[in-house]
């Protein structure tokens, strides 16, 4: 499991030099004003997907409102903490799948209790290339069409590799909770075994004694 979810980054292990500068120096022009372009990300992601409200229901979110919302502005700025830390860890990306893991599985609990599906990562992507994109194109290194086009590209793997080890968690999330919902499915029509009123006053007692016992004997064993 561990080698397969390793294996999600291969994309971002094989990059070539060019690309992963390319990455480095957008994301140093791109995190100057992150927080603005965060919060327009987030606006387009709820206007393109306005059923992505749900998923945060405790969000002050005016239409129209020019007043932003500080909740929205604070979930934003943590989408971009994940990207910047991916950029971060470019010469050893998958040391972050443990991360992208656990938040897969953040978004496993979502999609029971929110509503959260698999293609509000694809929106997420594509709104997140169009404002890199907007962003880059006004500045000199990035406002040539072949570079910026190659740096967008770029950008796109490292995204779809984030989502596709977050899609891991989230599966196992979802995996794990029908599991046990199964047992307790299966425990609840079990039927109960009544005790004889025949029975000496201490079975219980005693059976509970036999297994401490048991317990006791297994501990000195010695292991091999």
């Amino acid at each position: 499991n561990t080698k397969f979810l390793f294996s999600q980054m291969e994309p971002v292990e094989k990059m070539s030099t060019e690309d992963r500068n390319l990455l480095r120096e957008s994301w140093k022009l791109l995190s100057k004003n992150i927080a603005d372009t965060a919060y327009l990300i987030f606006e387009m992601i709820f206007s393109q997907s306005p059923d992505c409200k749900q998923l945060f229901p405790f969000m002050r979110i005016s239409d129209g409102s020019k007043k932003r919302s500080p909740e929205m502005e604070f979930h934003a700025l943590r989408f971009m903490q994940v990207m910047e830390s991916m950029v971060n860890s470019l010469d050893r990306p998958s040391a972050l799948s443990p991360l992208l893991d656990n938040l897969g599985r953040v978004h496993g609990r979502l999609a029971l209790s929110r509503g959260f599906k698999p293609h509000h990562w694809g929106v997420f992507i594509e709104c997140t290339l169009f404002h890199f994109r907007r962003v880059l194109n006004q500045h000199r290194r990035f406002n040539q069409l072949i570079t910026l086009d190659k740096t967008i590209i770029a950008w796109r793997t490292l995204l779809r590799c984030i989502i596709k080890s977050m899609k891991i968690g989230l599966t196992r999330d979802l995996a794990n909770r029908a599991t046990n919902r199964e047992m307790e499915d299966v425990s609840s029509t079990l039927p109960s075994i009544p005790m004889s009123s025949d029975s000496p006053p201490d079975h219980r007692s005693s059976l509970f004694l036999c297994r401490r016992k048991s317990a006791s004997l297994f501990s000195i064993l010695p292991r091999f």
